[in-house]
């Protein structure tokens, strides 16, 4: 195995065993507050690696420069520890049914969800109206609970719980890598879709394509702190 070999293997470790650790043979020197290492973290799903990955810089300079220590001497051994703390969220379904969301963090996460939907029309804008050429009302908007345009079912899913800010919070801690084991919901069909007409009464034109677009607003937090889901949002909003 030549040196080259070497390197590569030794970037290629996997880091989930218990002792995570890896070691660097640097040239003697002076390092300069803008030297920086460059970390890439894989994450895999149930053995295979998925497509979310993290990749961070390592400000090493600075951290060996404001020790005051910054003359890396032959045969000095330093340790660093890297703490990955990233938390990011995926809605892992394209389709309003089966809704499930994936941490695509490093860290444990709690996570809370939001359902928002609007009317649309072909090209795309979000539309406001009324119901008719004259006379009519104003087109109601879409709302979770208005069954007129559509129904929910399975709205929240176990574990799932739903709060007075809106929130759907999910009350387990989501692994990095893993999804929710349950959806926000199972599916949502609509019943109906609303005549839409803007303009002046009397004279007013009817949109054309009009559509609905559901959004699921996601957000997380990391819960290596926290033992209970309420805890660690509480944190958070007060932290802010």
């Amino acid at each position: 195995m030549d040196k080259l070999d070497k390197i590569e293997k030794l970037n290629s470790a996997n880091l989930n065993d218990e002792n995570a650790s890896l070691t660097f043979w640097i040239v003697p020197q002076t390092i300069t507050e803008d030297v920086t290492i460059e970390v890439t973290f894989d994450i895999y799903l149930n053995g295979t690696k998925t497509t979310s990955s993290v990749t961070r810089e390592i400000a090493l300079g600075k951290s060996v420069v404001s020790a005051g220590t910054n003359n890396w001497l032959a045969g000095q051994l330093r340790t660093f520890t890297i703490t990955c703390k990233d938390v990011n969220v995926q809605v892992t379904s394209t389709t309003k049914s089966n809704v499930k969301i994936l941490n695509t963090g490093s860290s444990d996460e709690y996570i809370r969800a939001a359902i928002v939907a609007n009317w649309y029309d072909a090209s795309g804008n979000i539309v406001f109206g009324y119901t008719a050429n004259s006379e009519g009302s104003f087109v109601e908007p879409w709302s979770i609970s208005n069954e007129t345009y559509g129904t929910f079912d399975g709205l929240p899913g176990d574990g799932w719980v739903l709060a007075d800010d809106g929130y759907y919070y999910y009350t387990s801690k989501v692994s990095s890598g893993y999804t929710t084991d349950t959806p926000i919901f199972n599916t949502y069909t609509i019943a109906n879709v609303p005549e839409v007409w803007t303009g002046i009464s009397g004279n007013r034109k009817q949109v054309s394509g009009v559509h609905l677009v559901m959004e699921i607003v996601v957000q997380a937090v990391d819960a290596s702190k926290y033992s209970t889901y309420d805890a660690a949002w509480a944190a958070t909003e007060n932290n802010s």
